[in-house]
């Protein structure tokens, strides 16, 4: 009811009142999308203040009424230090409840913490478990996370490229621009236009580690301004052969990788609002 009301012009104060209805009818989401109204402490950017205090009484009451999505949003509070002090060992308990009680975003979280040491002692096969628990939940930056393991069979994972592709397709098709950057590195020598297309889209969406690996590559290409530049190109004869040897090998996975760039694990999306099941 809330939700609804919210999508409708100048609906914000009717989806208050309608979340604020069905809290009283015992909906704990009602109660946590009351706290995103006002503060999401997912979003980047998001700023300590009064709201976000309020926002952290809500997400914290509704957790103490069950709620795992109120679980799973302290958590992110406590890590960011938005309307509580940041507590990084808070922040892991929580995100390890919530994640055992099988909140996907939450196992993400959890395999973060473990790879980084953050909250916790570092374990590279914990770490690896609950990415794949994660993965399994459908959770775009963790099917990119876990497409990058088996590609480069990392942390107890069989190496196998295929899989890796379908991981990657998966997080590319929900929406994740580091999932859209690695199957475009995998595209790159079988099908480079379908690659520069990625990679121009997640460019678009602002990635900057795909627009930065453009223009390396149309620069290493020789320059140009469309990806018909790296597509392979028929021909019989020894010279044309040639020709398209050294434009693969232009734009191929050796140029591709031979110049050094950060990699960096693009935010996990999650929905604007708590739906109820």
């Amino acid at each position: 009811m809330g939700e609804l009301a919210s999508r409708r012009p100048g609906g914000g104060r009717a989806a208050a009142t309608a979340y604020l209805t069905a809290e009283s009818l015992g909906s704990v989401e009602a109660t946590v999308n009351r706290g995103l109204a006002l503060c999401d402490p997912r979003r980047p950017g998001a700023e300590d203040g009064p709201a976000a205090a309020t926002a952290y009484a809500f997400f914290e009451a509704a957790s103490r009424a069950g709620s795992i999505d109120g679980l799973f949003l302290t958590a992110v509070c406590f890590s960011k230090g938005v309307g509580v002090v940041g507590h990084v060992f808070q922040s892991f308990e929580r995100f390890f409840l919530a994640a055992e009680r099988g909140h996907g975003h939450a196992q993400l979280a959890v395999s973060l913490c473990y790879s980084a040491g953050r909250g916790t002692e570092p374990s590279a096969a914990k770490a690896a478990t609950f990415l794949r628990r994660a993965a399994a939940q459908g959770v775009p930056a963790a099917l990119s996370g876990l497409g990058e393991l088996v590609r480069d069979g990392r942390d107890g994972m069989e190496a196998d490229p295929g899989r890796a592709r379908a991981l990657f397709e998966e997080a590319a098709a929900k929406g994740d621009l580091a999932g859209a950057r690695s199957l475009a590195e995998l595209l790159l020598p079988t099908d480079p236009r379908r690659a520069l297309r990625l990679l121009v889209a997640a460019g678009r969406d602002g990635d900057g580690l795909s627009a930065l690996r453009l223009a390396q590559l149309y620069e290493q290409g020789g320059g140009g301004s469309s990806a018909t530049r790296c597509a392979p190109r028929g021909g019989t004869s020894r010279r044309r052969g040639s020709a398209s040897r050294r434009r693969r090998a232009s734009c191929g996975p050796r140029a591709f990788a031979s110049a050094p760039w950060p990699r960096a694990r693009a935010p996990s999306s999650a929905p604007s609002r708590v739906r109820s099941e």
